[in-house]
Order: structure tokens, then sequence, then C-alpha cells
């Protein structure tokens, strides 16, 4: 839900006036490093908010990961960019699980975790919680019409 949910975000950037196409693609750079990094964090056995945390203290590193393959997807045709990133994605998987990202120390406080997922979760908490309180009804119009 969380990935389905960022790649709207992620298009709707795209539509600001100036800064949306630099902003898609610096999205787009996390995306691809979040598509190769998650292989080594189910490994690991990482909770989704472990990650979501570890992403964003790392961001300035994921967004340079994520760089390269989004740069030669950003500017092939549409047809040819989902087979640049079929092409390079093993290679990047394979360097995701000996990568060692450095946090941002010297950095200024505002900048060592970058909230990058807060809209994003904020989005996904608010539509499972809609979504739940339809389920209930059902479940236990379910459980009622089993036990009679």
């Amino acid at each position: 839900l969380l990935n389905a949910v960022y790649i709207v975000e992620m298009n709707l950037l795209y539509y600001i006036p100036i800064a949306g196409p630099p902003l898609y693609f610096v999205h787009s750079c996390w995306l691809a490093s979040v598509y190769c990094f998650e292989y080594r964090w189910v490994h690991l056995r990482w909770t989704s908010n472990a990650r979501l945390d570890y992403f964003e203290r790392h961001w300035l590193y994921f967004a340079g990961f994520g760089f390269p393959v989004s740069f030669i997807s950003f500017i092939s045709p549409r047809f040819i960019d989902a087979g640049v990133f079929a092409l390079f994605f093993p290679l990047l998987v394979l360097t995701a699980t000996i990568a060692e990202p450095k946090e941002l120390k010297r950095a200024p406080a505002l900048l060592q975790q970058l909230p990058v997922f807060a809209v994003v979760q904020g989005t996904s908490c608010v539509g499972l919680r809609l979504f739940e309180g339809r389920l209930r009804p059902l479940s236990r119009l379910n459980r009622s019409r089993g036990s009679t």
C-alpha cells in the first residue's frame, strides 16, 4: 500500500510548475533504491517502520544510489525506460546487499533525518482507518451467519 501511495504522490508532484519534474526525479531515485534494498531488509526481517526510519536517516545516500538508473530511465523513451530498469535491477539488488550507507552526522539537524514518507504514511493510515470502518460490520455479519 505504501508503494502505491508513494507512486501516486510522485506522479502528482510532476505536475507542480517548475519544481515538479526535479521533485519527480528525486522521488524516482528514492523509489528505485527502495525496490533494490527491499530484498536486503526483508532478509534481515526488518519491520516496515524500521525500514522507513533507516531510509529517512540515509535519504541522501539512497537518492545517490538510485540516481544512475533513474537518470537513464528519465532520459529514455517511455517503453525503453522499463527495459533499462529491468536490465540494471539485478545488479543494483546485488550492490544493495553489500552497501553500507553512512548517516549525515555533520549536517544540520533538519537534514539528518528527512521525513520522505510522512505524507505517504499519513495518507495510508487515513485510508486504512476508513477501510477498517467498512470491514467491521461485514465481519460481524459473517460471524452471525456462521453461528446460526
